[in-house]
């Protein structure tokens, strides 16, 4: 019998379980932090959408700046170019788009112009001429002409504006947390 060899081959088994008893726990726990990490881990969704040039990223509370200016021209057009006959709408549609916390106050703000424009038979259009995003304040500003038309074209008034808005992400979700309007160039206040 080959007593030398059955003990080398004997030596190397008990090897081999003496370094899976130290390697598997190792790699259970390796496992298990992989595991975790992934789970607590939040998607990125990207999309590209027909009206945007760049692809669209957001993440569950952040965005970037390609979505937040889409999203902030979005609003704005949305809310200048009123009439009479989309008023309804335009308030429900911005019910989503706007954070609570400045959704009454703007609704209210949205309400008295509505008011104006039924009074007075205005329609308001806003052709937006630039769309910039200020990382340090984290606004989109939109800049364009916006032009208040009466019964007839020949009262038409044009004036430049600028509006300052702040997209923000929650859950997923884009909304509005400020917007402030005001005629002319930006005002680049830090």
């Amino acid at each position: 019998m080959k007593l030398e060899s059955l003990k080398q081959e004997w030596g190397t088994v008990r090897l081999e379980n003496i370094i899976g008893r130290i390697v598997i726990p190792l790699l259970s726990v390796a496992v298990l932090v992989a595991v975790l990490f992934l789970t607590n881990q939040q998607p990125i969704i990207t999309v590209l959408p027909p009206n945007m040039s760049e692809p669209a990223e957001i993440a569950h509370n952040n965005a970037n700046e390609a979505t937040k200016k889409a999203y902030g021209l979005y609003v704005v057009e949305m809310m200048s170019n009123v009439h009479p006959g989309n008023v309804k709408f335009m308030i429900s549609s911005l019910e989503g788009a706007l954070h609570p916390s400045i959704y009454h106050e703007a609704k209210e703000s949205i309400m008295d112009q509505v008011g104006l424009i039924k009074k007075e038979d205005l329609a308001i259009t806003f052709e937006a001429r630039s769309v910039d995003y200020w990382s340090d304040t984290n606004r989109v500003v939109i800049q364009g002409r916006r032009i208040t038309e009466g019964r007839s074209k020949d009262d038409a008034l044009s004036d430049m504006m600028t509006y300052e808005v702040e997209v923000e992400i929650y859950n997923y979700l884009p909304q509005i947390t400020y917007i402030n309007a005001y005629k002319g160039r930006p005002e680049r206040k830090r």
